[in-house]
């Protein structure tokens, strides 16, 4: 789901910005528009950082709230029907729609902050790729679901409800961290076309020539983590044919946390505390490669130990094939035909070894 920047003077780069603050040439104007006054919006200027409770905001908190609920007492209630459907309104149609509401907050907040209205929602191939990935999976879901094959059902909601998700999650953040990418012959044409047919703001290239990069925060990685793993949970409980564990934590994942996500995902722009705002690329590479080369080490001292522990008892069944020339050695003929080509045994025939 996309995150709305709450304060967009932090979510452009550092030179936009500055030139929006301005109110210079270089500020993002659209065609026959002028801008009515530079607007600043910096939470360390206006005061302390709050989350706006707009009204569509509570609207889908309810909503996600109420039939999360209503889903989870259903299917304790042992209701066949009834869950299958509020999964499929919940995960599909409203999500769909929150998903949506969101891009046109990110999207018209941008234009307010230099000075116009922008109530224009951009319908990118990246937005319209994960739409449609969404509804058709959460169709087909609904459809096997329905006919009771449990676990292709089962599957398919590990797929979108984690992986398509976490997907979802951080090509949105991506959008956000670099607002470049949505510049017509600039950005990237997966997330720059606009299929609504509206001209989008116009940057100067000079001060757009940077590399686009993602903010790795405590927060994202947390997040990331904790639907990864709820998810896992909830999949192999299912496989194992239970019934009750994998409800909760479908209640847990997808009511709770996802509005905890929701509500922390207005304040990562604003916010300058550590948990949403720092980045942990750099130690997280450090620790990821730190991690790969101890599991490399003891990969190498495992297969080492094996190697060393087999020897003698090679060497035992060597010493047996040698001691009856008549044997036909089958196991281990790989490891035979190096010690045999050692004392000039050539006499070798494809996987089998006969000693005459």
């Amino acid at each position: 789901m996309a995150t709305p920047a709450t304060s967009v003077s932090t979510a452009l780069p550092s030179p936009i910005s500055s030139a929006v603050s301005r109110g210079s040439n270089t500020a993002p104007t659209p065609s026959g528009q002028t801008p009515s006054s530079p607007r600043v919006l910096d939470a360390n200027q206006v005061g302390k950082f709050y989350v706006t409770m707009i009204c569509w905001r509570l609207l889908n908190t309810m909503v996600m709230l109420g039939l999360g609920i209503f889903k989870a007492v259903v299917t304790y209630r042992g209701q066949p029907t009834a869950p299958k459907t509020l999964d499929w309104v919940t995960g599909v149609v409203w999500a769909l729609i929150s998903y949506w509401m969101a891009l046109f907050e990110a999207d018209s907040t941008q234009g307010l902050a230099a000075g116009y209205y922008n109530l224009h929602v951009r319908i990118t191939p990246c937005r319209c790729v994960n739409t449609v990935v969404v509804l058709s999976l959460g169709v087909y879901k609904a459809v096997t679901t329905y006919l009771g094959q449990t676990s292709t059902s089962t599957i398919l909601d590990w797929v979108v409800g984690v992986g398509w998700v976490l997907i979802s999650y951080w090509t949105d953040i991506l959008e956000a961290d670099n607002p470049s990418l949505a510049i017509p012959d600039f950005g990237p044409w997966f997330f720059s076309c606009d299929f609504g047919g509206r001209k989008r703001v116009h940057f100067n290239r000079p001060l757009l020539w940077y590399k686009p990069h993602v903010d790795i925060t405590p927060w994202r990685s947390l997040n990331t983590i904790v639907v990864l793993g709820l998810g896992t949970c909830k999949i192999s409980a299912a496989f194992r044919g239970q019934t009750t564990v994998p409800t909760t934590l479908e209640w847990i994942t997808g009511v709770v946390w996802l509005l905890i996500a929701y509500w922390l995902g207005f304040s990562e722009k604003g916010d300058p505390s550590w948990f949403l705002s720092r980045d942990i690329s750099g130690a997280l590479s450090f620790a990821m490669l730190a991690i790969l080369g101890v599991v490399g080490v003891l990969y190498v001292l495992f297969v080492m130990y094996l190697v060393l522990s087999s020897i003698p008892m090679m060497w035992q069944e060597y010493s047996l094939c040698l001691s009856s020339p008549k044997v036909l050695c089958i196991r281990r003929s790989s490891i035979c035909d190096i010690i045999a080509a050692r004392r000039g045994l050539w006499d070798t025939f494809s996987l089998y070894f006969v000693f005459q």
